[in-house]
């Protein structure tokens, strides 16, 4: 959203440029904010079914027990460990109340947490019991809803370098392989943009034969990070040309965000990841690829050329 609020007007924008999933990605706490009691997180829900099932466009839902570096999971739940019997029953009940207020909306996946890598680290009992935690829940749900896809949410490096195993187990069942991917440096710095090419290919290739739904994909253009507009243009330049090459694999990609984070909402984000590092800051503020206040950049006219030339 710009800075101004103004959803209509950035929605037409959207949809003018062929725009066909948007995401939906409430927390377990927000729905669940104590046992058995379940809200609609500032009508999210509500508000999805009632407009997008006349828009024909199809709904991303992740419902996160594990975001990032937050254990989002009601504050009853947290000290216990994922796989318990109790804990599994929650997320289903939670997850059915939240599935039968979307009733009617195409739904594209559905993903059991978001970048989980993350918050477990390197810790195997943790792996072990998130593992079984969602081979459970995943289970649950498709049993009722064989149709959907489902997977867990992963960052790029996560899947490529840092826990190749540990998430090649935890997505031995998945539907789809679900990814975060911002290429960047460990100091928040960006790559070369010619990196993307080679990066879809690495992924790819570890997961053969399945379909792959990049969800989050991003490229900041602020001069602290060594960017500028010009390098952010040229990542979703290069971004499209990886799925050209890969469009038998890579079904969905989701570019983040349509407009720079106000400086408001930045800093609530802020404070959630803990993480006050200027860098990290300018990293989250400068992903747009359009102003806050709504001013086209390089980027903007980048993505409209290359999302018309492949008929979206």
């Amino acid at each position: 959203m710009p800075a101004d609020n103004d959803f209509a007007r950035a929605y037409s924008m959207a949809r003018d440029t062929g725009v066909r999933v948007v995401q939906i990605t409430p927390a377990w706490d927000d729905i669940e904010p104590a046992q058995g009691q379940y809200k609609d997180p500032q009508d999210d829900l509500a508000s999805a079914k009632a407009f997008y099932s006349h828009e024909g466009l199809r709904i991303a839902l992740a419902v996160s027990p594990l975001d990032t570096n937050r254990d989002r999971r009601p504050p009853d739940l947290r000290e216990k460990p994922f796989d318990d019997p109790g804990t599994i029953d929650r997320y289903d009940a939670m997850l059915d109340d939240v599935l039968s207020k979307l009733d009617g909306l195409a739904l594209q996946d559905v993903a059991i947490g978001n970048e989980v890598d993350v918050y477990l680290g390197n810790d195997a009992g943790k792996w072990e019991q998130y593992t079984d935690f969602y081979r459970a829940t995943k289970d649950h749900l498709k049993a009722d809803h064989p149709g959907i896809r489902v997977g867990v949410k992963a960052t790029f490096d996560g899947l490529t370098k840092r826990n190749v195993e540990q998430l090649k187990r935890l997505n031995g069942e998945s539907d789809v392989i679900l990814v975060t991917y911002y290429p960047l440096n460990p100091d928040f710095t960006v790559k070369d943009p010619s990196v993307v090419r080679g990066d879809f290919n690495t992924i790819c290739s570890l997961y053969p034969g399945k379909e792959i739904y990049f969800l989050e994909l991003g490229y900041p253009s602020s001069p602290l990070l060594n960017s500028s507009d010009e390098k952010q243009a040229e990542f979703v330049r290069q971004a499209f040309a990886a799925w050209d090459e890969h469009g038998d694999q890579v079904r969905v990609v989701n570019f983040v965000y349509m407009h720079d984070v106000s400086r408001a909402r930045l800093d609530k984000m802020a404070a959630y990841y803990g993480l006050n590092d200027p860098k990290f800051i300018a990293y989250l503020g400068t992903l747009g690829l359009r102003t806050s206040d709504g001013k086209d950049k390089p980027a903007w006219a980048a993505f409209k050329e290359e999302a018309k030339a492949r008929g979206f």
